[in-house]
């Protein structure tokens, strides 16, 4: 198996990480009844469409994808504690 290769495996992996996440904020989202979260949910989603819209039209470096799974995943949780 080539790197490049290898890199495409962890890219699409990532790209995966990130799409869970976008699927699990618009879950919380439905469940939020007040109108900031609401629009933080709305933010935090669109932000997370605009990275994927982005990465589409060119190959994300790894380490760019994790920064917003990582981002992503803490908004996750803090919002489920909420």
């Amino acid at each position: 198996m080539t790197n490049n290769h290898k890199l495409n495996l962890k890219s699409k992996s990532a790209i995966t990480k990130l799409l869970r996440l976008l699927w699990e904020l618009d879950a919380l989202k439905s469940q939020a009844t007040d109108e900031e979260r609401l629009r933080d949910f709305d933010i935090y989603i669109r932000d997370i469409r605009r990275f994927l819209e982005k990465v589409s039209l060119r190959a994300p470096s790894l380490d760019e994808i994790q920064v917003y799974i990582d981002d992503y995943q803490g908004v996750v949780e803090h919002m489920k504690v909420i």
